[in-house]
């Protein structure tokens, strides 16, 4: 549960994006994604995310839910937006997840498309994505759910592209994720301007590449400490879209504590977290936008 003071503060915000806020600022369980392993559930996550100043808390397949009705009630008393993540699209696993959102009171669904069925063409395994998509169209309009497709090590930017022009629908949008885009060995640069006009989400995160016996090794770090252009990027994404949700999701290594409990693996988790996110409303600021209030 929040406690009072974040209660009080977080009274007088909307974390519903409008036309006169600037975008949503959200926090993904893959940035604490120790902590969930260790078992810090959806709710606690929930109640963190508002506690580090943030609008919204996207739920992914690393952390568990526990009871629905326990998170959406979490969530509305700490003022914050949930957003339901899914991996690995088929019909079973679309439909639960659409059968979830209106209990956890989520207006977005975040899908990673992942690899095909064995015996699967990927011809045939964007085909089916296509028409399965096509089919769920009457329960996102039905429920006001918006269904983000996340760029990630399945299917490439072009292909994205024309599944979402083909299925040509608002309820279906893309998500940046500002590092994906190096399993395809593309610029961060150019992945965004090809996802732009269709974006209806991001998800930032920075990196650095270093040489390894034998190659070279990405690895994720706190933002504005890496090789992403976070003031390009987010003018870019602020020019084009200046309300949708930005997530930071970090990928860090495995911070040393004395004990491996929920707690203070979430409390070393949130240091850099708090970091990234003063940086990204320094730079928000920068662009000439009002930031949320945290």
């Amino acid at each position: 549960m929040c406690s009072p003071q974040t209660r009080q503060h977080r009274q007088h915000q909307q974390p519903y994006q409008t036309p006169n806020q600037t975008h949503p600022l959200g926090l993904s369980s893959y940035a604490v994604r120790y902590a969930a392993a260790a078992g810090l559930d959806a709710a606690g996550f929930v109640a963190a995310v508002a506690e580090m100043g943030f609008q919204r808390a996207l739920l992914c397949e690393n952390i568990k839910l526990g009871d629905p009705a326990a998170v959406r009630r979490t969530a509305e008393d700490c003022g914050i937006q949930v957003e339901l993540g899914i991996k690995g699209l088929s019909a079973p696993v679309l439909f639960a997840a659409l059968d979830l959102c209106p209990k956890l009171g989520s207006d977005y669904l975040r899908v990673v498309v992942d690899v095909p069925a064995p015996g699967v063409s990927h011809p045939q395994w964007i085909e089916q994505t296509r028409e399965l998509i096509r089919s769920a169209l009457p329960r996102l309009h039905r429920d006001g759910i918006h269904l983000g497709i996340e760029n990630h090590f399945d299917l490439t930017t072009k292909e994205l592209v024309e599944l979402v022009e083909a299925i040509a629908d608002p309820a279906v949008g893309l998500i940046y994720d500002s590092t994906n885009h190096l399993g395809f060995i593309e610029k961060p640069e150019e992945t965004l301007d090809y996802m732009l006009p269709y974006l209806s989400g991001v998800h930032l995160k920075d990196y650095i590449v270093f040489r390894v016996p034998g190659g070279h090794r990405i690895q994720g770090i706190t933002l504005g400490d890496g090789l992403l252009d976070v003031d390009r990027i987010v003018r870019k994404i602020d020019e084009a879209h200046p309300t949708i949700p930005i997530t930071l999701e970090l990928s860090l290594l495995k911070p040393e504590v004395e004990q491996e409990t929920p707690a203070l693996l979430l409390a070393a988790e949130a240091e850099p977290i708090k970091i990234s996110l003063e940086r990204l409303l320094a730079t928000l600021g920068r662009a000439g936008r009002c930031c949320p209030e945290t």
